[in-house]
């Protein structure tokens, strides 16, 4: 069976291109990149994972944003928001790859 990875990135995805790369040349060959979660809209990473063959899914959520349009919630109403979508892929491996947003103890637990 595959291992399903989700990488959650906040920039060029360099990291995230190795790890495609690493499935692509059978370093990791029960490995599959079934997610990319970017924190800002203009990561260049998700336009890696969508330039891939096969293509990745990508999901983003920038916290301002998310402050904004849900009044009263708090950073970890925003983790917490972030762990549901991840999850939603159910992942067996995690990266942090160039995640530049510390995780909450409640990302974890949720995790």
């Amino acid at each position: 069976t595959l291992r399903r990875i989700v990488v959650l990135i906040s920039g060029s995805g360099t990291n995230l291109q190795t790890i495609v790369d690493a499935c692509n040349i059978l370093r990791l060959p029960h490995a599959q990149i079934v997610l990319v979660f970017s924190n800002r809209k203009a990561a260049y990473g998700l336009t890696r994972a969508t330039t891939v063959n096969p293509p990745i899914q990508t999901v983003y959520l920038e916290l301002p944003p998310f402050l904004r349009d849900n009044p009263g919630a708090t950073r970890v109403d925003y983790d917490l928001a972030v762990a549901r979508e991840v999850l939603k892929v159910r992942p067996d491996v995690l990266v942090l790859g160039g995640w530049m947003d510390i995780v909450s103890e409640g990302f974890l637990e949720v995790m």
